[in-house]
């Protein structure tokens, strides 16, 4: 009984941590991709040491893919990298080739123009391609990693009389989210059902496929409150593994239909988004026990918005029903009418083709848009709830030892990745690093801006356990944690780009690499340097670019004294040479450069006149 009592207590908390902790501000437009890549991911396995995590950042106008990789303890250097289609466990053609961005064993390259395909993007979301690192011990790849979009992960129960075996003949109807973490510890659900015979006398989770029955694997029962189920609880391993195979049904029993008047198979949405509707959430608010669940998903290919809504205890019909823009607490326009698609207490329909605008895709995934349902009593609405997507905020990190507040010698790399989901409850991390000076003797997360040093937040140190030069971190930051429990304070260090990960061995104590946690896209170029990229035509040409071994600059127009730079991708000069107010033609040897991206700068005494990127065969 006690066991129950809490349980409820917790569940009854969940709703209002849910309603109020999700911010618009805690979420933009961009969409984070990540890959772990192994040996064994190959096909056939590989048997090899190496690792490494790769960052795909996809920008809120959809035109820039900023790809970030880091690998170590390969059986020599990378001869070749590529993006290519196919499923895990499946070997597909090269779509991307990243080649060109290699510099020692990090990649960094960007996606733009004729190459970001609507076809990239939906195999990204989908989880179609992969990432493949090629050696000339492993030419066929030595490492390999799925990638796959930084989310929770959404089920749907679509319920009805028709699903239970044997059938039930009833107008009774629900609708349920059950929302999965990304690191699979929680389920928090919320079910509404309508039109049922009577009271809900009891809830379950069963394991079987549909048209089949099968044993109870969780009891929702305690969890009942009206014609709503609402609560959360830790999974177990055979409800996960048959969750991803579509094995598992709620059942809702009543008195007149014991063994169940309606029933749904759990089904995976992906690039999903929900909503739980009350009063409370109008403004201002309205007294009422109505409420509602909406579970709403956008197509791979970016075309379609699909939604399904359900309410219950509504003073009269549904009038009216829209997504409007504004965050939560605010009222705003209209930008997607439902009103078309209203079948009693249930809205289901779609948007598609040019209805379906960019912006309000990025109102969604801002968490800037809200549903409202009027009723005749309620015009300007009774029942209203925020549309949060499941997908979390993404944040990348390079990892060097130039942002050391006093810079250490090292040529020490790495880089890695961040995810908060959207309760901001947990962060997922991932980093690669190599080339260090002696192995990892502490890690941790700091909270301080770049070029501060500032307090431990989190000790990651437990997570890097290579005890080598070659080393990596996966893992979970919760607010469970019984150190340093992650709460909304922290994710605001992160979205104020205010968290750095930092690295100690014995040679530096004080931190031998480091890397500021960065909420943009991760494109680590011109501008991650605080400079602006401008057309240098008119100024210089640089040619061949791509290069081998020397490339020839040319000054098109007169430049005031200052020089000329070249800097690698963490920012470190590889080359300078002053430049006077005349014309010339400069022919510079850079054969002792490694492959990969540069970025060639013109700069006068007082400004930077000129940037381009360039890149080395």
């Amino acid at each position: 009984m006690m066991k129950n009592i809490i349980r409820s207590i917790f569940t009854i908390l969940g709703l209002a941590v849910f309603a109020s902790s999700t911010f618009a501000s805690h979420l933009e437009g961009h969409l984070l991709f990540t890959a772990k890549m192994t040996g064994d991911q190959e096909v056939p396995a590989v048997v090899t040491d190496a690792v490494g995590v790769g960052s795909f950042s996809l920008n809120e106008d959809r035109d820039e893919l900023c790809i970030n990789i880091a690998v170590n303890n390969l059986s020599g250097p990378i001869t070749a990298a590529h993006i290519h289609s196919g499923a895990v466990g499946v070997n597909g053609d090269p779509v991307v080739n990243v080649s060109t961005g290699i510099t020692g064993n990090q990649i960094m390259y960007s996606v733009s123009g004729a190459e970001l395909t609507t076809e990239l993007i939906a195999m990204l979301i989908n989880g179609e391609v992969y990432l493949n690192i090629h050696t000339d011990a492993n030419p066929g790849g030595e490492i390999r990693g799925q990638i796959t979009l930084e989310t929770d992960w959404s089920f749907v129960a679509d319920a009805s009389g028709s699903e239970e075996v044997p059938m039930v003949i009833t107008d009774a109807q629900g609708l349920g989210v059950f929302t999965l973490s990304k690191n699979q510890s929680m389920i928090n659900y919320q079910f509404i059902a309508d039109g049922l015979s009577g009271v809900i006398t009891g809830a379950h989770l069963h394991i079987a496929a549909a048209g089949e029955t099968g044993d109870v694997e969780e009891n929702l029962t305690m969890d009942i409150m009206g014609n709503s189920i609402v609560g959360n609880f830790v999974p177990s391993e055979l409800l996960l593994e048959k969750l991803m195979s579509n094995e598992v049904y709620l059942n809702v029993h009543t008195d007149e239909n014991p063994g169940g008047e309606i029933r749904a198979q759990l089904s995976m949405k992906a690039f999903a988004f929900d909503a739980w509707l009350n009063g409370e959430q109008e403004v201002p608010a309205v007294m009422t026990d109505a409420m509602g669940v909406a579970s709403l998903s956008i197509s791979a290919t970016l075309d379609t918005l699909w939604y399904d809504v359900m309410a219950s205890g509504l003073s009269d019909e549904i009038t009216g029903a829209h997504i409007h823009e504004a965050v939560a607490g605010e009222s705003g326009d209209v930008i997607i009418g439902l009103t078309d698609d209203i079948a009693g207490n249930r809205i289901q329909g779609m948007i598609t083709g040019a209805d379906l605008t960019a912006d309000m895709i990025n109102t969604l995934l801002h968490g800037e848009g809200y549903l409202n349902l009027h009723t005749d009593l309620n015009p300007g609405g009774e029942i209203r709830g925020q549309v949060y997507r499941l997908a979390r905020e993404g944040y990348t990190s390079l990892v060097n030892a130039e942002q050391e507040v006093t810079a250490s010698t090292s040529t020490g790399y790495g880089s890695g990745i961040v995810s908060i989901d959207r309760n901001q409850s947990n962060v997922h991390f991932m980093y690669v690093v190599g080339n260090l000076e002696g192995p990892v003797t502490a890690a941790h997360f700091h909270n301080a801006a770049a070029d501060v040093d500032g307090d431990v937040i989190f000790n990651l140190s437990s997570f890097f356990t290579g005890g080598a030069t070659e080393d990596a971190a996966f893992g979970y930051w919760t607010n469970e944690d019984m150190d340093s429990p992650f709460s909304a304070t922290q994710s605001l260090m992160f979205r104020n780009e205010a968290v750095y990960v930092n690295l100690h061995s014995d040679l530096n104590p004080s931190g031998e690499i480091r890397g500021q946690v960065d909420r943009g896209m991760g494109c680590y170029d011109a501008p991650t340097l605080g400079l602006e990229n401008i057309d240098l035509e008119n100024v210089i040409s640089v040619y061949p670019n791509p290069f081998t071994n020397s490339l020839n600059i040319n000054l098109n127009q007169s430049v005031e004294t200052g020089s000329l730079e070249i800097r690698n991708m963490t920012g470190a000069i590889v080359y300078q040479e002053t430049i006077g107010n005349q014309n010339s033609t400069m022919q510079i040897d850079l054969s002792n450069l490694e492959r990969g991206l540069y970025v060639v700068y013109a700069m006068s005494e007082k400004e930077i006149v000129a940037v381009q990127k360039i890149t080395k065969f």
